[in-house]
């Protein structure tokens, strides 16, 4: 029998990323904290559906879908298409088209879920050993958990997506961004 010690696993950080995606009429911007979670087998939200639908995004029925994670079982029957979806703090310039299943009750404390269906898609892999995220040819560091905040997805927004237009009169206005 071998003895393992002096393995070190920090606790504290966690595969949370920032989702994002502009409304349907591209005239702001929807940001939530996003768990990368491999143990769940599709993409799931609840609250964010709701934001997502008051956003101009459409409702689908689909047929009833069975999500396995490790909170339990979950069944879908409708979902919403993005067009446009992001992970900001992996990679400010890739887009991708997601498709968000709506679980009928909220028992999740994420507002969206992104699981291992979506992972492989996207060749995004969660590497525990590296306390790391790897995406394609980018490897990213989890952050502390709690580190995105409703504060700091704005704050990180603002720094990275606010842009400045001039109206006709010459004034600067800025595109609103609103968290869920």
């Amino acid at each position: 029998m071998t003895e393992i010690t002096g393995l070190h696993f920090d606790e504290d950080l966690c595969p949370e990323v920032i989702f994002l995606v502009p409304t349907s009429s591209k005239t702001q911007i929807l940001a939530v904290k996003c768990l990368i979670n491999p143990c769940c087998t599709g993409v799931v939200a609840q609250d964010f559906g709701k934001l997502l639908i008051d956003s101009g995004y459409d409702l689908f029925e689909d047929t009833v879908t069975t999500w396995n994670s490790s909170n339990g079982v979950f069944k879908t029957s409708h979902k919403i298409t993005l067009p446009l979806g992001m992970l900001p703090s992996l990679c400010k310039k890739r887009t991708f088209l997601i498709d968000i299943n709506i679980m009928p009750h909220n028992n999740c404390s994420y507002p969206l879920v992104i699981g291992c269906s979506v992972m492989q898609n996207l060749k995004l892999d969660v590497s525990v050993l590296k306390n790391a995220f790897e995406w394609q040819d980018l490897t990213v560091p989890f952050v502390p958990r709690g580190h995105w905040t409703d504060s700091g997805i704005k704050q990180f927004c603002q720094v990275h997506f606010f842009a400045k237009r001039e109206s006709q009169r010459g004034h600067s206005s800025l595109i609103r961004i609103k968290l869920s």
